[in-house]
C-alpha cells in the first residue's frame, strides 16, 4: 500500500497519513450492507460516505472546530454539486449528527455579569435576576439588567450542556464496556488491602433510596457510581482567558478504562473568561443536578437484560480551589477553618496565610448541620448576612437543600 493510500474495510476505515506524522483512525460505523439497517437515515450514495468518514474523523483527531468543519462540508458541497451536474450533494453538519447519533448540547443563555442561567427556550433579551428580592433597600432590589442577546437575537454567551443520562445510556449500550463494568465483583481484593475505591468503605456502605446497598448485584438494575471533576484550563496561549469542563467518570470501570477519554462523561463547559465565584457555580451545576436526582431513582434502559438504570455521585476529584466551589466552600484563604472535613482552626502566619502544619482531625462536619447551613444562606437578604455566614465556616451550596 502506498504511502497515501486509504483502505475501506467493512466495519473501519484506516486513513494513513505518512507526511510528518501516522494517523490512524477506526471509526466503527458499518459503512457497507448493515449501514442501512443501522442508520435507517445514512442513505448517502457509498462514494461519499467515507469523504464524510474522514472529514469526522479528522475532526475528531486534530480538535477543528464545528464552524470550520460545516463551512468545509459547504464548499465540498457546492464542488460536488458542480462537479456532477446536481446529482451529488455532501449533507449539512446537522444532518451528519442526526444520521450517526452525535449528541446535541443544549445551549443555555447566561447571564456575563450574575451567571445566571437560563432555560434554552428563554426569550429574555436582559437579565432579571434579583439577588436580594426582600432587601430592606429598594435599589438593593433592581434586577441585573445585562444584555443576554444581541441585537440579531444571539445570545452573547451559552452555556452548553450534554445530558449525562444519554451519555450513560451510550455508554453501556457497547458490548465491551457492558462486560467490564461487573469486574469489580469478580475479583475481589483481600480483606484489608485497598487498591480501589470498591474496596474503600463509602463504597461498601453506600446505601440507596431504598435504604439497601446501593450497588447491590439485582438482576434487572444496574448501579453505577460516578466521580465527578471540574477543572479550568486557558484555551490559548499568551492568555488570561478560562474555560471550565464539567465532566464524570464511571467508577465501576477497571482503573484502566475509567479515564480514558470514550469513557468520559462530559456535561458542559463553563463558558470564561473568568472563572465563576463559588454562588455562581450552583447556577452551572443545576441542570447535572437535575440528572442526578433522576439516576438516584433510576431511569429506563432499553437493554437486553438490564431495564433501569440507577447512578449515584459517590465523590468529587478535583483540585483544593476548584473543590471548594463545588461543594460550596469558602476559600482557605478566606477563612479561619480551612479543613472541608472538620472544625478546626488553623493560624495565620505574617502574611495572613493559614498555617496548615502539624493539623490533626479536629470535630466533623456533619451532613445535617451542611443543610441547615445551606438553607440559611438561601434565606439570607443581604450582603452583610452571607458575610456573616461566611465568616462561620458556612457552606454556601444551594442545591443540596434539594436532596
Amino acid at each position: 500500500m502506498s504511502s497515501n493510500a486509504i483502505t475501506i474495510r467493512r466495519k473501519y476505515i484506516e486513513v494513513f497519513v505518512t507526511t510528518d506524522c501516522l494517523l490512524l483512525l477506526e471509526m466503527k460505523v458499518i459503512i457497507y450492507s448493515h449501514s442501512v439497517d443501522v442508520y435507517p437515515a445514512f442513505d448517502i450514495l457509498f462514494p461519499l460516505r467515507w469523504i464524510i468518514l474522514f472529514v469526522i474523523g479528522f475532526q475528531l483527531r486534530f480538535r477543528i472546530a464545528d464552524i470550520a468543519i460545516s463551512i468545509l462540508l459547504k464548499f465540498l458541497d457546492s464542488l460536488l454539486t458542480y462537479l456532477s451536474n446536481g446529482n451529488l450533494s455532501v449533507p449539512s453538519r446537522y444532518r451528519i449528527n442526526r444520521i450517526f447519533g452525535t449528541p446535541e448540547y443544549i445551549r443555555y443563555p447566561v447571564c456575563k455579569t450574575c451567571h445566571t442561567v437560563y432555560p434554552p427556550s428563554s426569550t429574555t433579551a436582559t437579565c432579571t435576576f434579583v439577588k436580594f428580592p426582600e432587601h430592606p433597600r429598594a435599589a438593593s432590589r433592581q434586577p441585573c439588567g445585562e444584555r443576554l442577546r444581541a441585537e440579531d437575537g444571539r445570545c452573547l454567551k451559552i452555556f452548553p450542556y450534554n445530558p449525562i443520562i444519554g451519555q450513560l445510556r451510550r455508554l453501556l449500550s457497547r458490548s465491551t464496556i457492558s462486560q467490564r463494568l461487573e469486574e469489580w465483583r469478580r475479583y475481589p481484593t483481600p480483606e484489608g488491602i485497598l487498591i480501589d475505591i470498591c474496596d474503600g468503605r463509602v463504597w461498601k456502605e453506600f446505601t440507596g433510596p431504598d435504604g439497601n446497598w446501593f450497588f447491590e448485584d439485582c438482576e434487572d438494575i444496574i448501579s453505577i457510581g460516578l466521580s465527578l471533576n471540574v477543572d479550568w484550563f486557558r484555551p490559548y496561549k499568551h492568555s488570561q482567558h478560562s474555560i471550565g469542563v464539567i465532566y464524570l467518570s464511571v467508577l465501576n470501570l477497571p482503573r484502566g478504562l475509567r479515564q480514558q477519554p470514550e469513557n468520559i462523561l462530559l456535561a458542559g463547559v463553563i463558558p470564561g473568561p473568568k472563572e465563576p465565584s463559588m454562588e455562581a457555580m450552583n447556577n452551572y451545576l443545576g441542570p447535572l443536578v437535575d440528572e442526578l436526582v433522576d439516576l438516584w431513582s433510576g431511569v429506563a434502559f432499553d437493554g437486553s437484560r438490564v431495564k433501569t438504570l440507577r447512578a449515584a455521585l459517590v465523590m468529587v476529584a478535583c483540585d483544593a480551589p476548584a473543590a471548594r466551589k463545588v461543594v460550596g466552600a469558602v476559600s482557605f484563604h478566606a477563612e479561619k477553618g480551612g479543613c472541608i472535613r472538620c472544625w478546626k482552626e488553623f493560624p495565620r502566619d505574617s502574611d495572613n496565610r493559614s498555617d496548615f502544619t502539624g493539623a490533626e482531625l479536629g470535630r466533623r462536619r456533619r451532613m445535617g448541620k451542611w443543610y441547615r447551613d445551606a438553607r440559611k444562606w438561601l434565606q439570607a437578604q443581604t450582603e452583610a448576612g452571607i458575610s456573616r455566614l461566611t465568616l462561620l465556616f458556612i457552606f454556601c451550596i444551594s442545591y443540596y437543600v434539594y436532596f
